[in-house]
This record gives structure tokens, C-alpha cells and sequence, in this order.
């Protein structure tokens, strides 16, 4: 409880004052995301979801072949060995965290937390602290003790209106890994728990993936929370740079939302398809099927198959090879497209 107990003695300085107030301008704008997005909401959750859950595989670096780790993203597959079981471990607890609705930490969550991402592979215990006493030489105690004083702490804070929420949900996450509460797992339980409080309070990261950014910044959140443990014995745990990390991905994560809220807007007054082909004139040369499902999230398989197929009858792209591993080819060169008719739209039919 070393940072959490010494949060206020944090400054907070001008920039990052700055970026808060960015993000909880952002932060503000859920219920019009709702609004906008409410048609195809399910579609955009099911994207981001699935886009989280492939960075946190790579970042906890599964030896897997891609087309594995899709099949075990997209579907219910049988596990074939111990590295699939605790991939699809990881799976359940993430979707378990996106679809609560007020996720709130309690001394349950943790604990079942620990059993489902060890599930069919080995059991979590609490450790234990070795009190040294004067009659009696030394007893054990189980550091559930820590976690309840933990968990306390953490709900006094959150109660407190002049701490930012980034802070207090950085600081609890250097408590936790320091304090080493369970046997196995505490940086992996530690990190689904800090995002499961950054999702109940920042919403609006339904539709995009945090984690394809906080990969972005892993190394550097690493090395950040090496800093930040090294003086909290001491109770000076230096959170500020995990704190500038955690800000960063958020800010990256609302400019998309933001981006997607645009580019939505405008494909709602466009035909599908137009919007399909202009996509494609922006990819590279050599493409995938898959490339305009991530940009089309909510446009249907088949609306992108009668696509593909009219621009191919056209002349305008090839296919090249069949199956998933199938890609398509531009025939158009590069030079043509800027001839190509732009969508506009006020344009009239007749």
C-alpha cells in the first residue's frame, strides 16, 4: 500500500494536467458514441475485443503460428496442449471483463481471476508473510490480509474528487505487483485488473483496442515499472512515467474513436461498396480479404465478397491463390488512381 498511501504528495504538472483535461473532454462524449455507434455497437465490441486479445498474445509472446492464434481469437477450437489451455484461459477472463457492465474489484474477483487463468493447467494460492514476533519466533500470514487492506484503499480513494482516476488506478497496480499477493500470475492478473478499471471508467474504449497501443508501449512500461517499484519499499514509488504511459494509450485510443466516429458518419450516407473499392485504392498493391474487415467492421462478409467480385469482373483487381491465405492483386496502377472518380457527398443521381 506504499503508493496508494502516499498519492497526494504527487505534483502533477502543467502538461499532464493538459492532457487530463483532453481526456476527460473525451471522456465525456460516451453517451454520443453510444448514440452514433448503437446500430453496429455489437460489431465494433467484437472487433476490439478480438484485436485485444492478439496483442496481449503477442505480448505475452505464445509460441503459436498466426493462423493458430486466429482460429483460437475467432473460435471455440480444442485446445491440442498446455500453451492453447492457457490462451484460451486468457480469452474467458477478458471477455468476462468487457462484458460487466460495473466492474468494481473485490477480494471474489481476484480470486476466481487467479483460478480461471490457471484453469486445467496448475492451482493460485495466496503467498504468505513471515511476521518475526518476540515470544514466538515467527508465524505466517496470508497476504489475502494485504489485498483486503488493498482493496480498501483503493474504493477511499476513488471516493476522493481531486485525484485523477489514472492516478490512483496506476498506483494500485504498483501496490499489487509489489506486494506480491498470489503465488503465480500477480503482472498478469495486476495488468487485466488495471484495464478492467480503465474500461468501467473510460467506456467509450469498447470500440477500439487499448491494448494494440499499450504494445506499442510495452517496453517502455516495463522499464517504467522497474522505476516505479525500485524506492516503494521506501514509499516513494515513482508512478509519473507509467501514469505519462497509461495518459499517452488513452489519448491515442480516444483519437481513433474519434477517427472511427468521423469515417462512420460518412459511410452511413455511402453506398457500401464505393466505400469498399475507395478502401482498397488505399491499400498496398497485394491485399487481404481480412484487410477490409478490420477497416469495414460492420459491413457483412457478403457485401465485401460482391465487391471483390464486381472490381475482379471489372478488371480492376486479381485474386491470387484460394482459401484464407488467399490475397487479391490491384491492376490499376498507381498513377490511375488519382484519376479515380473521388465519392462525393452531394452527388445527385438521375
Amino acid at each position: 500500500m506504499k503508493a496508494l498511501n502516499n498519492i497526494e504528495r504527487i505534483q502533477i504538472s502543467n502538461s499532464v494536467l493538459m492532457s487530463l483535461m483532453n481526456l476527460y473532454e473525451e471522456k465525456g462524449k460516451t453517451f454520443y458514441y453510444d448514440n452514433l455507434f448503437k446500430k453496429d455497437k455489437e460489431a465494433f465490441f467484437k472487433k476490439a475485443f478480438d484485436e485485444n486479445l492478439e496483442c496481449l498474445y503477442k505480448m505475452l509472446a505464445f509460441e503459436v503460428t498466426e493462423s493458430r492464434m486466429q482460429s483460437i481469437i475467432k473460435k471455440e477450437i480444442t485446445a491440442k496442449n498446455k500453451t492453447e489451455i492457457r490462451m484460451q484461459n486468457i480469452k474467458r477472463a477478458l471477455n468476462a471483463i468487457h462484458k460487466s457492465e460495473n466492474f468494481e474489484l473485490e477480494m471474489s474477483e481476484f480470486s476466481d481471476l487467479s483460478k480461471m487463468l490457471l484453469k486445467d493447467l496448475d492451482k493460485n494460492q495466496f503467498n504468505m508473510t513471515i511476521i518475526e514476533e518476540k515470544i514466538i519466533k515467527s508465524k505466517k500470514i496470508s497476504k489475502r490480509d494485504d489485498l483486503e487492506e488493498l482493496l480498501i484503499l483503493l474504493k477511499l480513494n476513488l471516493k476522493k474528487p481531486k485525484l485523477p482516476l489514472t492516478h490512483i488506478i496506476i498506483n494500485f497496480y504498483v501496490d499489487f505487483i509489489n506486494l506480491k499477493i498470489f503465488k503465480k500470475d500477480n503482472s498478469l492478473i495486476g495488468m487485466l485488473m488495471m484495464y478492467g478499471l480503465i474500461l468501467n471508467n473510460f467506456k467509450s474504449l469498447h470500440y477500439v483496442s487499448f491494448f494494440k497501443y499499450f504494445l506499442q508501449y510495452n517496453e517502455a512500461f516495463k522499464q517504467a515499472e522497474i522505476a516505479a517499484s525500485y524506492y516503494w519499499s521506501n514509499g516513494y514509488a515513482q508512478t509519473e512515467f507509467l501514469t505519462q504511459i497509461i495518459i499517452d494509450i488513452l489519448g491515442k485510443s480516444y483519437n481513433e474513436i474519434e477517427t472511427l466516429a468521423h469515417t462512420y458518419k460518412f459511410e452511413i450516407k455511402l453506398n457500401k461498396t464505393d466505400s469498399i473499392e475507395n478502401t482498397i485504392y488505399k491499400l498496398p498493391e497485394i491485399f487481404r480479404k481480412n484487410d477490409l474487415r478490420k477497416n469495414h467492421p460492420t459491413v457483412s462478409n457478403a457485401t465485401i465478397d460482391r465487391t471483390l467480385a464486381r472490381l475482379r469482373d471489372e478488371g480492376k483487381i486479381r485474386p491470387l491463390g484460394r482459401g484464407r491465405s488467399s490475397r487479391w492483386q490491384q491492376l490499376i496502377e498507381r498513377k490511375e488512381l488519382n484519376r479515380v472518380k473521388q465519392l462525393s457527398l452531394f452527388e445527385e443521381e438521375f
